[in-house]
């Protein structure tokens, strides 16, 4: 599977082409200047700036580490209403092998922390491994068997448990039982851009060194 942003709706490549554009003004850099800082081909970066293109997540990570914002802030919404409401077919996902992850909101936390809602699907097969990224994850499985956390200290949970990490280290995510998994995660992480602890098999990852 190409590791990429799946974009189900017309409206995720609208909302990724507009975040880069207004991103990149506000920091007085060009196009050219973009693409150089972040080592990403000037046509991949003119195809996500018109709506067109469908970016690797390496892709994501490298831009939202120039423009110094999580990686959510390039997928989100400008603006948010008083109420709001997301539909299942809405959000962008960013998938790897065995694990889909769909971003569905994101809120400030007294102005010093990002909590960002993801709806999760760990397929069955070879355990995600990620080795590690900022934040607390907080996740509550729905429905099926699985094995998360840190790889050395991995606890397995059904429906309706839920459990609290530090993910700056090596975790792992499974489904167990031949079953896909659904949950909900939270990630917590300081407001501030941090720098990575990890090299690109972090799906969360928000900068890289």
């Amino acid at each position: 599977m190409v590791d990429s942003l799946d974009d189900r709706s017309d409206s995720a490549r609208v909302t990724l082409a507009t975040n880069i554009r207004r991103l990149r003004r506000l920091r007085g850099l060009s196009s050219a200047e973009l693409a150089r800082q972040s080592k990403v081909g000037s046509a991949t970066l003119s195809g996500l700036e018109s709506g067109t293109g469908n970016p690797r997540l390496e892709t994501l990570i490298a831009l939202s580490a120039t423009l110094g914002v999580p990686l959510t802030e390039l997928l989100d919404g400008a603006s948010r209403p008083p109420v709001t409401v997301v539909r299942a077919s809405q959000g962008a996902h960013v998938s790897r092998s065995n694990l889909d992850l769909r971003f569905v909101h994101r809120f400030t936390a007294g102005g010093l922390d990002v909590v960002e809602f993801y709806e999760m699907t760990v397929t069955p097969g070879d355990p995600h491994l990620s080795q590690g990224h900022a934040g607390i994850e907080n996740i509550l499985v729905v429905d099926g068997r699985l094995r998360v956390g840190p790889t050395d200290d991995a606890a397995v949970l059904d429906a309706g448990d839920f459990v609290s990490f530090s993910a700056d280290g090596p975790h792992v995510y499974a489904a167990e039982n031949g079953r896909p998994v659904h949950a909900v995660l939270a990630l917590r992480h300081s407001a501030e851009p941090r720098t990575a602890v990890t090299d690109d098999s972090a799906i969360l990852a928000f900068t890289e060194e």
